[in-house]
């Protein structure tokens, strides 16, 4: 077989990997900022804020990072005929 076809697998099955761990990560982050959105807060100072943000900062990396993982995955598989 020919050794591109072999890389292009290998570049494939990596792509997969981390974008399934990637999304494990989302969906950890999002029940995450699930726990600290509490609307019944009773005082100001209870609002975590800085937690809320840093959610939200570390989302804005990944999510650029997944778009690009999907099209790479959508690109390989095109030219493998899958």
């Amino acid at each position: 077989m020919n050794p591109l076809i072999y890389q292009m697998k290998a570049e494939l099955i990596t792509a997969e990997k981390e974008k399934q761990e990637l999304e494990l990560k989302v969906s950890r982050l999002l029940c995450e900022l699930q726990t600290y959105s509490n609307p019944f807060y009773s005082d100001y100072e209870q609002i975590k804020a800085e937690e809320i943000e840093q959610l939200g900062d570390e989302l804005t990396v990944i999510k650029p990072r997944l778009i690009e993982l999907k099209t790479k995955i959508n690109k390989l598989k095109n030219e493998l005929g899958a």
